[in-house]
């Protein structure tokens, strides 16, 4: 059986002190890291000192890596542009949305999502499961995602059958001003065409022998656009990847509200849909 390794990570960046519609506390997301927990699939786990005791509470140490990861490993080279970006007027007034988003009120949010392909990348190289496969998880994805699909139908099992190359989940997604607060046609420009997809951030992975080439291909646009001031979340880099070099990915289609429990349960149903490079989608056999 391939060996598949998940990736995860959590941090509590106060979230609870969002406004209403964005607020959610931290102990709803360790409730939900708790039901991931449960998955039978060797882990690589970062978190701060606090985070250790509850996973180990809760998992083998014989399938699980905990690595010890504070909040101050994020403040990076990319730490003080994210904050000139966010707290710009030129930025966080592109919607009205943006304003009051996470990306905006929370320092910790962007350096957190925007580094998931970064501890992707940190636990390949310290892998003690010689893993064929590695996939990021967040961590409160059990909060769309009913946890029984990965502990008691276990469709993990069936991805190894479709996945050959580095993989994202892809939803259509038709925009005039911005994807995620990165404004719309500077994205078409570097992608080389229109977007009409967005990659998410939630789940997405593939062979480990070529996470080091995806973690260069990130890492240079990531520089790139926020030296120019240009700002998303992660899934606007991997939308700009997925669009640029198609070649490389495979994506796998969503429903338009993104909601990753379609890819699950097509999982489960083996009707998994690949995306082609026009707006259609086929079952791949």
């Amino acid at each position: 059986m391939t060996k598949l390794t998940l990736v995860t990570g959590l941090w509590n960046i106060k979230r609870d002190e969002l406004s209403e519609g964005w607020s959610r506390s931290f102990q709803h997301y360790l409730d939900k890291f708790e039901q991931l927990l449960k998955v039978d699939n060797p882990m690589i786990i970062f978190g701060d000192e606090e985070l250790e005791s509850f996973v180990n509470e809760r998992r083998n140490s014989e399938n699980t890596l905990f690595v010890t990861r504070s909040q101050e490993w994020f403040k990076n080279e990319f730490y003080d542009k994210i904050q000139n970006i966010r707290t710009s007027p030129d930025w966080y007034n592109l919607s009205g949305w943006l304003s009051s988003s996470t990306q905006a009120k929370l320092e910790m949010y962007n350096p957190l999502v925007m580094s998931k392909v970064f501890l992707l990348n940190d636990a390949k190289i310290l892998d003690p499961f010689n893993s064929e496969l590695m996939f990021w998880i967040d961590a409160g994805l059990t909060n769309t995602v009913h946890p029984g699909y990965f502990t008691h139908d276990k469709v993990l099992e069936k991805l190894p059958n479709y996945v050959s190359k580095f993989s994202f989940i892809c939803f259509p997604y038709e925009s005039a001003g911005e994807i995620h607060g990165f404004e719309f046609n500077k994205l078409n420009s570097i992608a080389g065409g229109r977007v009409n997809k967005v990659a998410r951030g939630g789940f997405f992975g593939g062979p480990k022998k070529i996470i080091s080439e995806i973690n260069s291909i990130y890492y240079g646009l990531l520089k790139t656009t926020l030296e120019e001031g240009y700002m998303g979340t992660e899934e606007s880099i991997f939308s700009i990847m997925a669009h640029l070099e198609p070649h490389l990915y495979r994506r796998f289609a969503l429903d338009d509200n993104g909601l990753i429990v379609k890819f699950v349960q097509a999982l489960l149903d083996d009707q998994v849909q690949l995306e082609n490079n026009s707006k259609r989608a086929h079952v791949l056999p």
